[in-house]
């Protein structure tokens, strides 16, 4: 992986991961507003809410190690999802929580875990401590992405943001010890 100067561009094998732009508004729109790819989300996105999602991805980019940020394949220069840290709250507590999400189309080509690896040790290299990823419990692609990345399981819980879905939460330290819940 290599990380540009300017901490705009993060480039893994197959993946260029790069900072959000309003000119992403359309090809992102079709992603999440796609019912197989958010199949276990609350909702579909309206654009003007993929509109808001990528403000605030630029505005949470400017932090290090934060931030959403587009996922584009190599091999044709498609945008391909999105993935990043944000500080929200899981289970009561502010945490560094890992995201990602790719058009179903890609899925089962380890794409969500090069792009959640190299954003995780892009978040530790800034000095986050600590990341989690929390997903619903029968959305097994993205608890086995958690997994891939070593992640450990640390709980489960009722999420109220989401529908009240029985919730994994997976968690890992930079230095290597178990995170707690």
């Amino acid at each position: 992986m290599t990380d540009m100067a300017d901490d705009a561009v993060l480039e893994t094998p197959r993946l260029l991961i790069r900072r959000f732009r309003r000119d992403d508004l359309a090809a992102f729109a079709a992603i999440m507003g796609d019912p197989v790819t958010l199949r276990l989300w609350p909702r579909l996105f309206a654009r003007e809410d993929v509109a808001a999602w990528i403000e605030r991805a630029m505005a949470e980019s400017e932090r290090p190690g934060y931030g959403r940020r587009v996922v584009i394949l190599k091999e044709d220069g498609a945008l391909i999802g999105d993935a990043g840290v944000l500080r929200v709250e899981l289970m009561g507590r502010q945490r560094n929580d890992l995201g990602y999400i790719l058009d179903h189309r890609v899925n089962g080509r380890g794409l969500a875990t090069e792009a959640a690896a190299a954003l995780r040790d892009h978040a530790f290299a800034c000095g986050l401590e600590d990341v989690w990823a929390n997903m619903a419990t029968d959305h097994t692609a993205s608890r086995r992405v958690a997994q891939k990345l070593g992640m450990t399981l640390v709980a489960t819980w009722r999420n109220a943001r989401n529908r009240n879905m029985e919730t994994c939460l997976f968690g890992q330290r930079a230095d290597g010890a178990r995170p707690l819940s």
